[in-house]
């Protein structure tokens, strides 16, 4: 199985977040991973099993140019009909493509810290797993799908996690940094860069539980 992450980070010496995804695979799935930026993309990458998208400290709505790159990568894997997953940053750009710019806000607080998630029991990321669970969450916009395509939401907000039938997910969350390096990844973010963020981690992740989410994917 030929697995793509594309990483949309920016701060790569805070954490490489494709490589952090890569660290979440199982061994035998990681070996057969590769990790590339938007701009890197190309013709061969077309031909892959499974794409995902990762987070990054980029806004959605700036629209540079290595975002419309990646949009149109994501037009050419739907037509192939290649399951993707989104991941913060990720579930953004996915919702842009499928809904359109206003599908994606600002938060009137940017959220830094874990939160409490509850899904509605019937997509298969979320297979095998508690209906509510904490997750941990870093991020300045969200998005905002129609009804009929939300399947997770996160106390007040609606949209924390979408399902775009048959293979495509945007999830707001971020399994790779449950647990408590996430926890410390997060953190060290904060400090070299957006002090002033307040952070709450008082809800409690599980590394377990995002590394079945991303196992679940990969197994559709």
């Amino acid at each position: 199985m030929k697995i793509l992450l594309v990483d949309n980070n920016l701060h790569l010496k805070v954490y490489p977040q494709g490589l952090m995804v890569k660290s979440y695979l199982s061994l035998k799935n990681a070996l057969k991973s590769k990790v590339k930026r938007p701009l890197e993309l190309s013709r061969e990458d077309i031909n892959v099993d499974r794409v995902i998208l990762t987070g990054s400290t980029a806004y959605v709505r700036q629209e540079d140019e290595w975002m419309k790159k990646e949009m149109e990568f994501i037009s050419k894997w739907m037509k192939k009909e290649i399951p993707i997953l989104g991941v913060c940053f990720g579930s953004q750009v996915l919702a842009t493509y499928l809904f359109g710019r206003k599908s994606v806000s600002s938060l009137p607080v940017p959220m830094s810290g874990s939160i409490r998630f509850k899904h509605n029991g019937k997509c298969p990321l979320f297979k095998d797993l508690p209906k509510e669970f904490g997750v941990v969450s870093s991020h300045y916009e969200n998005t905002y799908v129609p009804k009929k395509y939300r399947v997770g939401e996160a106390e007040d907000i609606d949209t924390y996690a979408f399902w775009y039938k048959p293979n495509v997910f945007g999830i707001q969350f971020h399994p790779e940094l449950m647990g408590v390096l996430g926890r410390t990844l997060v953190k060290l973010y904060k400090f070299s860069y957006d002090r002033h963020i307040y952070q709450d981690f008082s809800v409690k992740t599980s590394s377990k539980i995002g590394r079945k989410i991303l196992k679940n994917f990969i197994e559709l």
